[in-house]
C-alpha cells in the first residue's frame, strides 16, 4: 500500500492508494494524442512496459491528449494538468430506422454494455441537408428492464431536430426502432438553445415525418453506435486540470477520498457506480446518561467508527441537558461542507409561556482516517428566536461554552443518512456537457456557486445524489435530473439546485433537510418538478417561483406525495401549474412567505389533488379538471380567490372558508358532511351558460355552502346558475344557499 500526499486549496491530504496489478505506477511518456495503450507509459524504474498494465496507477505529469481503444483499468489517476480522453468510433452507414420494425444494431450486447456509454447516430432528410450527416447524440437515456429509450437530437440551421428510438434487448443482441414521427423546434423558439432538453417537455415542437432514406422527407436517423472507450477507475482521481471525455466514459467504481475540483467536461460519460443504498444510522454517543449530564457529544471529540464525510447527511439528533430537560429531538441548520470539514447547528423550538425559544447546539464533523471526529462546539439559547437562525450571529443568544451538568445543552445521539459505497465527491461546476449516470451509487457535490452536472443526469437503483452548495446559485439551463427506482436527491445549502432544471422522481425521493430562518423553506428552488409511481418530497418546503412558469406534475400509478409543502417566493406574474394525471396529495403547507408575492396555482389534469397542509397563500387558485380533495379545514386559504373552470371540489368532513368564487365553466362541489364559505362574489364575473353543480344525500345540509354574509353575497343571475343534485337553490339572509321549499298539497 502505497500514500499520497495531495494538496488540495490550503489543505493537505494524506490517501491511501491501492495496491496495484503489478505494484507499478505508470507515468505517461508519450505523444500528444498517442494511443494509451503501448509503449507510451514509463515504469517506476525507468523501464518502458510493452503494454498498459491493468489497474496500475497512471500519471500524467503534463497536459496529454490520449487516444483510446477499448477499455482500461486504471487503480489510481493523477493529472498535473488537463487532460484529454478521446474515442474513435469507424461510421458505417448502416441505413435508416424506418419506425415500422426493429433493426439490430449491436449484435451479441446487452443493454448492460451500453449502459452509460456515449451513444450517436447520425440525422438525415430533407429538414437537414440532403445527403450530409449530422452528428446527433442520444439524450434523456430512460431503461426500464430489457428496453431503453433514447432522444437523437441535432441542431442545424438554428433549429433542434429529433428522433426517438426504442432499444429492445434480445437474444441476439441490442435492436432499435424509431418512433414514427420526427420533431422539429424552429429557431424562431430558440431551438438549437434547447439541445440537450427533453423533447416531450418544451413547448412549440412540431411533429413532422419520419425520414427513411437521406433524400426522405422529415427527420430521420441512422448509423446508431456506442462508444466502447471506458477509463474505468477503481481507486482515486487526483486531478490537476479539466478532464475532457470526448466519445468516452469515465467509469468510476471507488471512494474519492479527496474532493475533486477539476472540471469533468465534453460529449463523453462520466458513471459512477456503487455496491449498496444509502441508509440511515444512529449513532450513541459516548458518556454517562446518569445523573443530569449533558455532555454525550464532548468538546474533544467522538469517533464515528468506518464512516467517511463524503458518505454522511446529519439527518437529526436529540438533544438533553439541564436547561433542556427531556429528550427533544432537532433538526439541521446551516449545514457547511468544504470536502474535509462539516459544521452545522442543531436547532429545536419549545415555547416556555407565550415566548417561544430556540436551542441548538454547533457540532463539526472531520475525516480521521478511515473514521469521522465529531465534536462539540458550543450549546445556543434565543428567547423569541426563529428556527433555521444562525445563531452565531443572532442577537439576545446566550452561548454556553461547555455543556455540563448546570447549564448548557448536549447531544444524546445523532441519526446520519450515509451510504456505505459512497463513489464521488466533487466540488460545485464540476461537470459539464458530459452525461452522467449514477448507479447504485452516492455523488456529492459541494461549494460554492452554480451546481450544473452535465446535460442530463441519471441516477437510478438506490443511489444517492447529495448537493452541499453554501452559497449563491444560479438560474442554469433547463436540463433534465432524472432520479429512478428507489433512488434520492438531498438537497442543503444556499443554492444548491437550479431554478430552471426539470427533476424527475420515478418512484424516489427529494429530501430538503435545511430550513431558511426568514423564508421557512428548504432554501432551494424546485420550479420544474415531475413526481411518478409512488414518489414524494420530505423536509422543508420546496421554494418555488423563480420563474414565470413553473410546473408540477404527477403521474404513473399509485399516489405521489410532496409532504414538504411549497414555499410560492415571489413573482406575482408567475403561474404554478399542477399537472395531475396522477393523484397526488400535497401534505404541507402551501404559502407565501413574509416579504413574498402571490403567484396563481391552477390545477390541471384528471386525477384528484388533495391538500391536507395549512394553506396560505393570497394568489388566485383555479381548478380545470378532475377532482380537488380537501383534506383539512384549512386546505384552501383564507382570502385566496378560486376559479372553478371545470372538475369537481370534495369537501369530505372538511370546513373550509375561501375567498372569492369565479365559475369559468361547468363544475361540481360534492358537500359531503362539510362546510365550504366564500367571500361574497356578486362583483364577480361568471361564464354565461355555466352552471356550479352541488351534490349530496337528500336536502343540501344546512349551512353547508355560503356566499358573503348576506343574501347580497351572490347576484340573482348567479343563483340562476347553481343546482343543488339538479334543483334550484336559494339564498339566506345570512348568505347560505338551501334547497328550494318545495309546495305541499294537502288531500282530505
Amino acid at each position: 500500500m502505497k500514500k499520497l500526499l495531495v494538496m488540495i486549496g490550503a489543505v493537505a491530504v494524506c490517501l491511501a492508494l491501492g495496491a496495484y496489478a503489478d505494484g507499478t505506477t505508470l507515468t505517461w511518456n508519450g505523444a500528444d494524442g498517442a494511443a494509451w495503450e503501448g509503449t507510451n507509459w514509463l515504469e517506476d524504474d525507468g523501464e518502458t512496459p510493452s503494454a498498459w498494465v491493468d489497474g496500475a496507477n497512471a500519471v500524467f505529469p503534463a497536459a496529454a491528449t490520449v487516444s483510446l481503444s477499448g477499455q482500461v483499468a486504471v487503480s489510481n489517476l493523477t493529472t498535473s494538468a488537463a487532460l484529454t480522453i478521446t474515442g474513435t468510433v469507424a461510421s458505417v452507414h448502416s441505413g435508416f430506422l424506418n419506425g415500422t420494425s426493429a433493426v439490430l444494431v449491436f449484435p451479441g450486447l446487452t443493454l448492460d454494455d451500453i449502459d452509460g456509454r456515449p451513444i450517436a447516430a447520425d440525422l438525415n432528410g430533407n429538414y437537414m441537408s440532403r445527403g450530409d450527416y449530422f452528428y446527433s447524440r442520444a439524450y434523456i437515456w430512460r431503461r426500464s428492464g430489457n428496453t431503453a429509450t433514447a432522444q437523437f437530437q441535432a441542431a442545424y440551421n438554428g433549429h433542434l431536430r429529433c428522433v426517438k428510438v426504442t432499444f429492445t434487448e434480445g437474444a441476439d443482441g441490442i435492436y432499435a426502432k424509431a418512433s414514427a414521427n420526427s420533431y422539429l423546434l424552429r429557431s424562431t423558439y430558440s431551438g438549437a438553445s434547447k439541445l440537450g432538453m427533453d423533447i416531450d417537455e418544451l413547448e412549440n415542437v412540431e411533429t413532422v415525418a419520419l425520414a427513411t432514406t437521406a433524400d426522405g422527407s422529415g427527420v430521420g436517423v441512422c448509423n446508431v453506435r456506442r462508444y466502447d472507450e471506458e477509463v474505468r477507475l477503481t481507486g482515486t482521481a487526483t486531478l490537476g486540470g479539466t478532464v475532457t471525455l470526448t466519445q468516452a466514459s469515465l467509469l468510476v467504481t471507488a471512494p474519492q477520498a479527496a474532493v475533486i475540483s477539476q472540471w469533468i467536461q465534453g460529449a463523453g460519460s462520466l458513471v459512477v457506480k456503487g455496491l449498496s443504498a444509502p441508509a440511515e444510522t444512529t449513532y450513541g454517543l459516548t458518556g454517562s446518561e446518569s445523573g443530569t449530564a449533558a455532555a454525550w457529544l464532548t468538546p474533544s471529540g467522538n469517533t464515528l467508527a468506518n464512516v467517511m464525510l463524503s458518505q454522511m447527511v446529519p439527518v437529526r439528533a436529540v438533544m438533553r441537558g439541564t436547561s433542556i430537560g427531556a429528550d427533544n429531538t432537532c433538526q439541521p441548520y446551516y449545514v457547511k461542507f468544504d470536502g474535509q470539514t462539516m459544521t452545522l447547528q442543531f436547532q429545536f423550538a419549545g415555547v416556555s409561556g407565550k415566548n417561544a425559544y430556540i436551542k441548538g447546539c454547533k457540532v463539526q464533523f472531520t475525516q480521521s482516517g478511515a473514521d469521522v471526529t465529531a465534536k462539540w462546539i458550543e450549546s445556543y439559547y434565543h428567547p423569541g428566536g426563529t428556527l433555521g437562525e444562525d445563531m452565531e450571529t443572532a442577537s439576545g443568544v446566550t452561548k454556553y461554552s461547555l455543556a455540563n451538568q448546570y447549564t448548557g445543552n448536549g447531544l444524546k445521539n445523532m441519526t446520519l443518512r450515509l451510504a456505505s459505497a459512497p463513489a464521488l465527491v466533487c466540488a460545485a461546476n464540476m461537470v459539464r456537457g458530459a452525461n452522467v449516470l449514477i448507479d447504485n451509487a452516492q455523488a456529492v457535490f459541494t461549494g460554492n456557486g452554480l451546481y450544473s452536472p452535465a446535460e442530463n443526469m441519471l441516477a437510478r437503483n438506490g443511489a444517492q445524489v447529495i448537493l452541499l452548495a453554501t452559497g449563491g446559485g444560479s438560474a442554469g439551463t433547463r436540463h433534465v435530473r432524472r432520479f429512478e427506482s428507489g433512488s434520492s436527491l438531498v438537497v442543503t445549502g444556499n443554492i444548491a439546485s437550479e431554478t430552471d432544471a426539470h427533476y424527475i422522481f420515478d418512484a424516489s425521493k427529494l429530501y430538503t433537510p435545511t430550513q431558511h430562518a426568514t423564508w421557512l423553506d428548504g432554501r432551494n428552488y424546485f420550479d420544474f418538478l415531475t413526481l411518478r409511481n409512488g414518489a414524494q418530497t420530505i423536509g422543508y418546503p420546496l421554494r418555488c417561483g423563480n420563474r414565470s412558469a413553473m410546473t408540477y406534475r404527477s403521474e404513473g400509478t399509485g399516489t405521489n406525495r410532496i409532504e414538504s409543502g411549497i414555499c410560492l417566493y415571489h413573482n406575482s406574474s408567475s403561474t404554478l401549474s399542477i399537472e395531475a394525471d396522477a393523484d397526488l396529495e400535497i401534505q404541507g403547507n402551501i404559502y407565501n412567505p413574509p416579504s413574498g408575492q402571490s403567484p396563481d396555482v391552477v390545477k390541471r389534469g384528471t386525477a384528484t389533488l388533495t391538500l391536507s397542509g395549512n394553506n396560505t397563500f393570497a394568489g388566485r387558485f383555479t381548478i380545470e379538471a378532475g377532482t380537488l380533495a380537501l383534506g383539512s379545514n384549512t386546505a384552501l386559504p383564507a382570502s385566496a380567490p378560486l376559479t372553478l373552470a371545470g372538475g369537481t371540489v370534495t369537501c369530505g368532513s372538511t370546513t373550509n372558508a375561501t375567498g372569492v368564487l369565479t365559475l369559468a365553466g361547468n363544475a361540481t362541489i360534492d358537500v359531503g358532511d362539510g362546510a365550504l364559505s366564500f367571500a361574497d362574489s356578486h362583483a364577480a364575473t361568471w361564464a354565461a351558460g355555466a352552471t356550479l353543480n352541488i351534490t349530496g344525500n337528500g336536502r343540501l345540509p344546512t349551512r353547508s355552502i355560503r356566499f358573503g354574509t348576506s343574501e347580497g353575497g351572490l347576484t340573482a343571475a348567479q343563483r340562476e346558475q347553481i343546482r343543488y343534485n339538479g334543483s334550484k337553490v336559494s339564498l339566506s339572509a345570512e348568505g347560505y344557499l338551501a334547497s328550494p321549499k318545495g309546495l305541499m298539497i294537502i288531500v282530505r
